[in-house]
């Protein structure tokens, strides 16, 4: 979950930090040798065993290092510190139940949290896991490190995602009812319970280091993405299936969905290829692996994926029936004020007044300022702003003096709505379609796998053309979020 977080208005107490040595830890997800795999594919077989680009769907550069960590992987994670953690943790979000019920105050989940952070401070020191805490700030913050999961992760943000620190807010998670949560405001990944519990990063705290890749991409290269905005999906027919979504989200969680569908089939295209009996393509209990990765896939299809792409597809195709051209040319600027332009037009066959609300803000590490672009019925609430890097219009903002001529605006605006905004909705909204269809293919494709997998794989004809199925409309979906540079 991507979200736009306030700073804390809490005093923050002197900070703590754990000074102790790193103590070998197990459960990385980092690679290690291993002398009985088979040898190393060739460029050629790599291309085949990989064909919708994992590595970069899993954004592994961001994620770890690339230094050996020998023995790290060899003691276990002390169960009684684990299992002490997750009591606290249990405590806790029963606490934010109650609290977002109205019946427990703020003062009395505090305590629970200062319990709760004192416990992962113990569980962290025992497994030799950097951090710095501020009880006050009810915080934690995960320091790079290369001798354990969650330090590595930690290091792996900052370099490759712009700063981008690792945080454990638990006080934060229980009151938003959120798993995990990104910042572009704060650049801080606040990083799941579980994450803590094991030492590790989940696929959550994955899905979250996707929002801060998407959002260095398009602050650093000052792109206009398809994916770049918010949207407040009021139009969504069943509201309650939206979760922790109802109030907004970011447009680029429906990039991160699908590639988080994507990621948990790695693996899926070298199976492929070894039931097609390409050369130097090896699978250890294939069957196995194929049991386990359709298992992955079926469960990370229950997400949210589907149900956000079906939201943006219903707002873009309402809010592109708005955009008329010559309406929009007979539009008339309403004024601008602090930074903000207003400008309206009467919808041709509705007679509803359109307003579209033309504002200014900065990117969080480029500083640069970028259009925000609200459209909708004056009455109506919802609907998709869009961020634009569109230079001529932001100067022009800039540089308004009281008692200039607004109508002087009219042009630029009117030619940005008709050009950059439309093929912005146009593009948004095909991607959200052909996401609602591949998801319903590739959970059709997924049954029918496990279904022709109960006779076997030898000579499984049927298995290898639904697995086809499946492995093509996996490479449809990644071009879904290819946005280009």
């Amino acid at each position: 979950m991507s979200v736009i977080k306030p700073p804390s208005t809490s005093q923050s107490s002197p900070t703590m930090q754990n000074e102790h040595a790193s103590s070998p830890l197990s459960g990385s997800d980092d690679s290690t040798t291993n002398l009985d795999a088979p040898p190393a594919l060739s460029q050629e077989a790599r291309r085949l065993t990989n064909p919708v680009e994992l590595q970069e769907n899993q954004l592994s550069p961001a994620f770890a290092t690339s230094t050996k960590k020998v023995g790290l992987e060899q003691n276990k994670i002390d169960k009684a510190s684990q299992n002490a953690f997750a009591q606290k943790i249990d405590g806790l979000k029963a606490a934010g139940k109650d609290f977002r019920a109205g019946n427990m105050d703020i003062d009395a989940l505090s305590l629970k949290t200062r319990d709760t952070l004192e416990s992962a401070a113990k569980h962290l020191d025992k497994h030799g896991v950097k951090y710095d805490m501020a009880l006050d700030a009810k915080i934690i913050t995960i320091l790079p490190d290369k001798s354990s999961a969650l330090g590595r992760f930690a290091l792996g943000c900052k370099e490759n995602l712009d700063q981008v620190e690792l945080c454990y807010e638990p006080e934060e998670l229980v009151t938003a009812g959120a798993a995990g949560q990104y910042s572009d405001e704060e650049q801080t990944i606040y990083i799941t319970h579980r994450a803590i519990e094991n030492l590790k990063p989940t696929l959550i705290d994955l899905h979250e280091a996707r929002h801060g890749f998407h959002h260095k991409r398009v602050d650093k290269l000052e792109l206009d993405d398809v994916f770049d905005g918010v949207i407040i999906p009021a139009r969504y027919k069943d509201p309650d299936k939206l979760r922790n979504y109802t109030e907004g989200f970011s447009l680029d969680e429906i990039s991160t969905y699908a590639r988080d569908v994507n990621s948990s089939a790695s693996g899926l295209g070298k199976i492929y290829y070894a039931l097609q009996g390409h050369d130097g393509v090896h699978v250890e209990n294939l069957p196995d692996k194929l049991s386990s990765t359709l298992k992955d896939l079926k469960a990370e299809l229950k997400h949210m994926g589907k149900i956000l792409s079906e939201a943006v597809l219903e707002e873009t195709s309402a809010i592109s029936a708005m955009i008329d051209d010559k309406a929009i040319a007979n539009g008339k600027v309403l004024g601008l004020h602090s930074g903000s332009l207003g400008f309206s037009w009467v919808h041709p066959e509705t007679q509803e007044e359109i307003v579209a609300a033309i504002w200014l803000k900065e990117r969080p590490v480029s500083q640069e300022e970028f259009l925000n672009i609200h459209i909708s019925p004056a009455s109506y609430d919802g609907g998709i702003l869009v961020h634009l890097n569109e230079k001529k219009l932001v100067k022009a903002i800039n540089d308004y003096n009281e008692g200039d001529d607004l109508n002087d605006f009219k042009d630029n605006v009117v030619h940005i709505l008709n050009n950059q905004v439309t093929a912005r909705y146009n593009d948004l909204g095909q991607r959200a379609a052909r996401q609602v269809e591949v998801y319903s293919q590739v959970q059709k494709d997924v049954v029918a796998c496990e279904n022709a997998l109960t006779q076997g794989i030898d000579d499984n004809d049927l298995l290898k053309q639904n697995l086809g199925h499946l492995h093509s409309h996996l490479k449809d979906l990644v071009k879904t979020w290819k946005v280009s540079k």
